[in-house]
Protein backbone atom coordinates (compact mmCIF):
# COMPACT_ATOMS: atom_id res chain seq x y z
CA UNK A 1 0.00 0.00 0.00
CA UNK A 2 2.64 2.36 0.89
CA UNK A 3 4.70 1.92 -2.47
CA UNK A 4 1.36 3.07 -3.99
CA UNK A 5 0.65 5.72 -2.09
CA UNK A 6 4.30 6.83 -3.19
CA UNK A 7 3.24 5.95 -6.91
CA UNK A 8 0.13 8.25 -6.71
CA UNK A 9 2.61 11.00 -4.85
CA UNK A 10 4.43 10.67 -8.39
CA UNK A 11 2.22 11.05 -10.31
CA UNK A 12 0.36 14.46 -8.54
CA UNK A 13 4.00 16.01 -8.39
CA UNK A 14 4.91 15.10 -11.98
CA UNK A 15 1.19 16.75 -13.13
CA UNK A 16 1.61 19.86 -10.95
CA UNK A 17 1.85 21.81 -14.29
CA UNK A 18 -1.51 20.60 -15.96
CA UNK A 19 -3.07 21.17 -11.98
CA UNK A 20 -1.52 24.72 -11.84
CA UNK A 21 -2.94 25.25 -15.91
CA UNK A 22 -6.76 23.99 -15.02
CA UNK A 23 -6.02 26.02 -11.97
CA UNK A 24 -5.36 29.36 -13.75
CA UNK A 25 -8.33 28.60 -16.60
CA UNK A 26 -10.85 28.09 -13.88
CA UNK A 27 -9.13 31.24 -11.86
CA UNK A 28 -10.00 33.17 -15.28
CA UNK A 29 -13.65 31.55 -16.01
CA UNK A 30 -14.84 32.25 -12.18
CA UNK A 31 -13.90 36.10 -12.49
CA UNK A 32 -15.22 35.88 -15.57
CA UNK A 33 -18.55 34.89 -14.37
CA UNK A 34 -18.80 37.43 -11.10
CA UNK A 35 -18.20 39.91 -13.36
CA UNK A 36 -20.69 39.45 -15.85
CA UNK A 37 -22.87 38.35 -13.23
CA UNK A 38 -22.99 41.52 -11.14
CA UNK A 39 -21.76 44.16 -13.78
CA UNK A 40 -25.05 43.92 -15.60
CA UNK A 41 -27.25 41.77 -13.13
CA UNK A 42 -28.00 38.93 -15.88
CA UNK A 43 -29.34 35.75 -14.42
CA UNK A 44 -27.99 34.50 -17.99
CA UNK A 45 -24.62 33.94 -16.33
CA UNK A 46 -26.04 30.71 -14.62
CA UNK A 47 -25.77 29.14 -18.21
CA UNK A 48 -22.59 30.10 -18.47
CA UNK A 49 -21.68 28.32 -14.73
CA UNK A 50 -23.62 25.30 -15.77
CA UNK A 51 -21.91 24.62 -19.22
CA UNK A 52 -18.50 25.25 -17.10
CA UNK A 53 -19.60 22.58 -15.03
CA UNK A 54 -21.03 20.66 -17.62
CA UNK A 55 -17.57 20.26 -19.12
CA UNK A 56 -16.02 18.45 -16.49
CA UNK A 57 -17.48 15.42 -17.72
CA UNK A 58 -14.22 15.80 -19.71
CA UNK A 59 -11.73 16.60 -17.27
CA UNK A 60 -10.65 13.36 -16.82
CA UNK A 61 -10.37 11.98 -20.08
CA UNK A 62 -8.46 14.57 -20.98
CA UNK A 63 -6.70 14.89 -18.39
CA UNK A 64 -5.45 11.15 -18.69
CA UNK A 65 -4.65 11.69 -22.08
CA UNK A 66 -2.46 14.92 -21.63
CA UNK A 67 -0.75 12.88 -18.73
CA UNK A 68 -0.44 9.39 -20.66
CA UNK A 69 0.99 11.36 -24.25
CA UNK A 70 3.76 13.06 -21.50
CA UNK A 71 5.09 10.05 -20.93
CA UNK A 72 5.51 9.07 -24.51
CA UNK A 73 6.25 12.84 -25.43
CA UNK A 74 9.08 13.31 -22.99
CA UNK A 75 10.80 9.95 -23.34
CA UNK A 76 9.99 8.98 -19.47
CA UNK A 77 7.72 5.68 -20.64
CA UNK A 78 11.21 3.86 -20.47
CA UNK A 79 11.10 4.75 -17.32
CA UNK A 80 7.91 4.53 -15.89
CA UNK A 81 7.24 0.87 -17.46
CA UNK A 82 9.76 -0.24 -15.54
CA UNK A 83 8.82 0.85 -12.04
CA UNK A 84 8.16 -2.00 -10.15
CA UNK A 85 4.50 -1.86 -10.85
CA UNK A 86 1.50 -3.73 -12.93
CA UNK A 87 -0.07 -1.84 -15.56
CA UNK A 88 -3.14 -2.01 -13.92
CA UNK A 89 -1.34 -0.31 -10.58
CA UNK A 90 0.79 2.55 -13.25
CA UNK A 91 -2.79 3.46 -14.94
CA UNK A 92 -4.70 3.51 -11.76
CA UNK A 93 -2.61 5.72 -9.57
CA UNK A 94 -2.63 8.18 -13.02
CA UNK A 95 -7.02 7.87 -12.42
CA UNK A 96 -6.70 8.34 -8.74
CA UNK A 97 -4.61 11.49 -9.23
CA UNK A 98 -7.33 12.90 -12.25
CA UNK A 99 -10.34 11.93 -9.98
CA UNK A 100 -8.31 14.14 -7.34
CA UNK A 101 -8.43 17.10 -9.74
CA UNK A 102 -11.99 16.33 -10.82
CA UNK A 103 -13.28 16.52 -7.52
CA UNK A 104 -11.51 19.84 -6.92
CA UNK A 105 -12.67 21.61 -9.90
CA UNK A 106 -16.49 20.55 -9.76
CA UNK A 107 -15.94 21.77 -5.92
CA UNK A 108 -14.96 24.70 -6.89
CA UNK A 109 -17.40 25.23 -9.83
CA UNK A 110 -20.31 24.40 -7.72
CA UNK A 111 -19.19 26.60 -5.29
CA UNK A 112 -19.46 29.49 -8.07
CA UNK A 113 -22.61 28.54 -8.49
CA UNK A 114 -23.59 28.92 -4.97
CA UNK A 115 -22.29 32.53 -4.95
CA UNK A 116 -24.01 33.70 -7.86
CA UNK A 117 -27.12 32.38 -6.35
CA UNK A 118 -26.73 34.58 -3.19
CA UNK A 119 -26.79 37.41 -5.22
CA UNK A 120 -30.25 39.05 -6.50
CA UNK A 121 -29.11 38.93 -10.11
CA UNK A 122 -32.05 40.63 -12.23
CA UNK A 123 -32.95 37.90 -14.82
CA UNK A 124 -33.21 38.49 -18.17
CA UNK A 125 -34.27 34.78 -18.94
CA UNK A 126 -37.72 35.71 -17.11
CA UNK A 127 -38.84 35.56 -13.29
CA UNK A 128 -40.29 32.34 -13.52
CA UNK A 129 -37.78 30.42 -15.32
CA UNK A 130 -35.22 31.70 -13.11
CA UNK A 131 -36.99 30.74 -10.10
CA UNK A 132 -37.22 27.71 -11.45
CA UNK A 133 -33.32 27.31 -12.16
CA UNK A 134 -32.47 27.90 -8.94
CA UNK A 135 -34.53 25.31 -7.46
CA UNK A 136 -33.70 23.03 -9.79
CA UNK A 137 -29.65 23.77 -8.46
CA UNK A 138 -30.98 23.71 -5.06
CA UNK A 139 -32.94 20.27 -5.66
CA UNK A 140 -30.27 18.30 -7.68
CA UNK A 141 -26.79 19.54 -6.96
CA UNK A 142 -25.42 16.71 -5.39
CA UNK A 143 -26.83 14.15 -7.64
CA UNK A 144 -25.72 15.58 -10.70
CA UNK A 145 -22.15 15.94 -8.35
CA UNK A 146 -22.01 12.42 -8.30
CA UNK A 147 -22.88 11.47 -11.63
CA UNK A 148 -20.78 13.74 -13.20
CA UNK A 149 -17.87 11.86 -11.32
CA UNK A 150 -18.67 8.38 -12.46
CA UNK A 151 -19.53 9.32 -16.29
CA UNK A 152 -16.32 11.01 -16.14
CA UNK A 153 -14.36 7.72 -14.83
CA UNK A 154 -16.38 6.10 -17.51
CA UNK A 155 -15.36 8.43 -20.45
CA UNK A 156 -11.73 8.63 -18.90
CA UNK A 157 -11.31 4.95 -18.85
CA UNK A 158 -11.89 4.64 -22.49
CA UNK A 159 -9.83 7.89 -23.57
CA UNK A 160 -6.98 5.58 -21.77
CA UNK A 161 -8.06 2.62 -23.80
CA UNK A 162 -7.85 4.61 -27.18
CA UNK A 163 -4.25 5.51 -26.23
CA UNK A 164 -2.96 1.81 -25.14
CA UNK A 165 -4.36 0.62 -28.61
CA UNK A 166 -2.81 3.83 -30.26
CA UNK A 167 0.58 2.40 -28.91
CA UNK A 168 0.23 -1.12 -29.30
CA UNK A 169 -0.86 -0.73 -33.05
CA UNK A 170 1.45 1.86 -34.92
CA UNK A 171 0.27 3.90 -38.05
CA UNK A 172 -3.41 3.17 -37.21
CA UNK A 173 -3.77 2.77 -33.68
CA UNK A 174 -6.12 5.61 -33.28
CA UNK A 175 -7.97 4.81 -35.45
CA UNK A 176 -8.60 1.29 -34.34
CA UNK A 177 -8.83 2.50 -31.19
CA UNK A 178 -11.86 5.09 -31.76
CA UNK A 179 -13.55 2.77 -33.75
CA UNK A 180 -13.55 -0.35 -31.23
CA UNK A 181 -14.27 2.36 -28.72
CA UNK A 182 -17.47 3.77 -30.86
CA UNK A 183 -18.71 -0.60 -31.56
CA UNK A 184 -18.78 -0.73 -27.53
CA UNK A 185 -20.55 2.36 -27.69
CA UNK A 186 -23.08 1.53 -29.54
CA UNK A 187 -23.37 -2.00 -28.43
CA UNK A 188 -23.62 -0.47 -24.97
CA UNK A 189 -26.50 1.48 -26.02
CA UNK A 190 -28.43 -1.62 -27.48
CA UNK A 191 -27.82 -3.35 -24.04
CA UNK A 192 -29.36 -0.36 -21.89
CA UNK A 193 -32.49 -0.99 -24.30
CA UNK A 194 -32.72 -4.34 -23.05
CA UNK A 195 -35.07 -5.74 -20.14
CA UNK A 196 -31.80 -7.52 -19.03
CA UNK A 197 -30.58 -4.09 -18.57
CA UNK A 198 -33.29 -2.92 -16.93
CA UNK A 199 -33.06 -5.76 -14.14
CA UNK A 200 -29.48 -5.12 -13.57
CA UNK A 201 -29.47 -1.33 -13.23
CA UNK A 202 -32.52 0.21 -12.71
CA UNK A 203 -32.49 0.05 -8.70
CA UNK A 204 -32.18 2.72 -6.15
CA UNK A 205 -33.65 5.61 -8.27
CA UNK A 206 -32.15 8.90 -7.43
CA UNK A 207 -34.56 11.61 -8.16
CA UNK A 208 -33.72 14.98 -10.60
CA UNK A 209 -36.36 17.01 -9.97
CA UNK A 210 -37.56 19.60 -12.17
CA UNK A 211 -35.53 18.42 -15.11
CA UNK A 212 -38.80 18.25 -17.94
CA UNK A 213 -39.74 21.17 -17.21
CA UNK A 214 -36.41 23.30 -16.91
CA UNK A 215 -36.56 24.47 -20.55
CA UNK A 216 -39.90 24.04 -21.36
CA UNK A 217 -42.25 26.53 -18.81
CA UNK A 218 -43.65 29.46 -20.55
CA UNK A 219 -43.42 32.73 -18.94
CA UNK A 220 -46.12 33.10 -16.50
CA UNK A 221 -46.39 29.36 -15.31
CA UNK A 222 -46.15 27.98 -12.05
CA UNK A 223 -44.08 24.40 -11.89
CA UNK A 224 -43.36 22.57 -8.73
CA UNK A 225 -40.16 21.37 -8.82
CA UNK A 226 -40.36 18.26 -6.15
CA UNK A 227 -43.84 17.44 -8.58
CA UNK A 228 -42.11 17.10 -11.68
CA UNK A 229 -39.36 14.69 -11.07
CA UNK A 230 -37.18 12.39 -13.93
CA UNK A 231 -34.81 10.00 -12.52
CA UNK A 232 -30.99 8.26 -12.74
CA UNK A 233 -30.20 4.97 -10.70
CA UNK A 234 -27.31 3.62 -8.34
CA UNK A 235 -27.56 0.60 -10.66
CA UNK A 236 -26.49 2.58 -13.45
CA UNK A 237 -23.87 4.14 -11.97
CA UNK A 238 -22.25 0.63 -10.18
CA UNK A 239 -22.34 -0.68 -14.48
CA UNK A 240 -20.57 2.44 -15.31
CA UNK A 241 -18.05 1.93 -12.55
CA UNK A 242 -17.86 -1.32 -13.08
CA UNK A 243 -17.45 -1.05 -17.12
CA UNK A 244 -14.75 1.64 -16.47
CA UNK A 245 -12.75 -0.66 -14.46
CA UNK A 246 -13.64 -3.66 -16.75
CA UNK A 247 -11.56 -1.15 -19.74
CA UNK A 248 -8.91 -0.09 -17.58
CA UNK A 249 -8.16 -3.37 -16.96
CA UNK A 250 -8.08 -3.98 -20.82
CA UNK A 251 -5.82 -1.12 -21.29
CA UNK A 252 -3.62 -2.23 -18.72
CA UNK A 253 -3.09 -5.26 -19.91
CA UNK A 254 -2.49 -3.92 -23.32
CA UNK A 255 0.09 -1.61 -21.71
CA UNK A 256 1.89 -4.64 -19.96
CA UNK A 257 1.70 -6.66 -23.18
CA UNK A 258 1.48 -5.05 -26.11
CA UNK A 259 2.43 -0.88 -25.73
CA UNK A 260 5.90 -0.19 -27.47
CA UNK A 261 8.08 2.92 -26.56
Amino acid sequence: MSSYLSLVVKELRANQFVFLLLVGIVAILSVLELYVGLKYQSGAVFGLSFAILMLHLFLLPIFILITLRSEWKASTAHFWLNLPHSGLKLLSAKYVVGIIYSLFFMTIASIMLIVLASYDLKPNIGEEKYRILLQFLQANGASFFIYFLFTSLFLGSLAGFIFMVAKSVRRIGWVIGIIVVGVFLWLWSKFTETKLYSFIAQWGAVEIKGLDHLFTVGEGTTVDIKASASAFYLGELILLFIGAIFVIYLASWLLDHKAEL
